[in-house]
């Protein structure tokens, strides 16, 4: 294949990447994270049937979760990854387009998840207490709410001052990462090129603290029930590349 040489456009987040998004993510394994969650609902709330997923990207969730069963709406702003999930929202899975710290809610959900780097992509705190409180306004007195944070430790092994590259469906994706220590953000851009295009996409995401979330939490409506980390039972440590949050309503 021939790249025309072009200046490169720059696009919003998930614009491009989402049609790329399930093949570059190809390594995760969605069936045991799955499992995972599925086992914190029903250790938490074991009658739970009706889910909500903020961030729910291309549905990976909502589709396991509908085929056992479970009533689930996935919430994302990304209007493009919404189109992706929708060839798997079928019946009990629903979409909705919306901010994950303006959404709301007039049903109560048995269990509320927001996994997968949904929280770091939120650059304050203020915002990421409103994604607390719009959530607490969906729960009732058993309802469930997990959600992850990744940690520094996981960006500066994994990610500060890396390069990937893939191709998929005729189009070469670049994508690198740069670390900002004092600022704790991780800038990544993604380059998409074929015979017809040249864009770029920049996606940024904060790594709160520990003590920043448990703070918010704290002044939220929110009761932390307990602090998991890498999607086990066991509590976070130093080399803990996601810390896993799980909350009720404060009585």
């Amino acid at each position: 294949m021939i790249i025309k040489a072009s200046m490169s456009t720059k696009k919003e987040k998930y614009t491009d990447f989402a049609e790329h998004y399930d093949y570059v993510l190809k390594d995760i394994d969605y069936e045991e994270w799955f499992l995972y969650l599925k086992e914190l609902m029903l250790t938490y709330n074991p009658q739970a049937e009706s889910v909500l997923e903020i961030g729910c990207g291309t549905g990976k969730f909502g589709a396991k979760f509908s085929s056992e069963g479970y009533n689930i709406i996935g919430v994302d702003y990304s209007l493009e990854m919404l189109l992706s999930a929708r060839k798997r929202a079928k019946k009990n899975f629903k979409l909705v387009c919306a901010d994950a710290s303006k959404f709301s809610f007039k049903k109560k959900f048995d269990f509320i998840f927001c996994v997968h780097d949904t929280l770091n992509y939120i650059l304050d705190m203020k915002h990421v207490e409103l994604l607390l409180e719009n959530a607490a306004a969906c729960m009732h007195q058993n309802s469930i709410f997990i959600f992850d944070s990744t940690t520094e430790y996981n960006i500066l092994s994994n990610f500060d001052k890396q390069r990937s590259d893939y191709y998929h469906k005729g189009c070469y994706i670049k994508w690198e990462n740069v670390y900002d220590r004092k600022k704790r953000i991780i800038t990544s851009k993604l380059r998409f090129l074929d015979e017809n295009k040249d864009t770029t996409e920049e996606h940024l995401q904060r790594i709160h603290s520990e003590n920043e979330i448990l703070s918010a939490i704290e002044r939220s409506p929110l009761e932390l029930i307990t602090v998991f980390g890498d999607y086990t039972f066991e509590k976070p440590i130093d080399e803990t590349v996601m810390v896993n949050y799980i909350c009720k309503l404060k009585r």
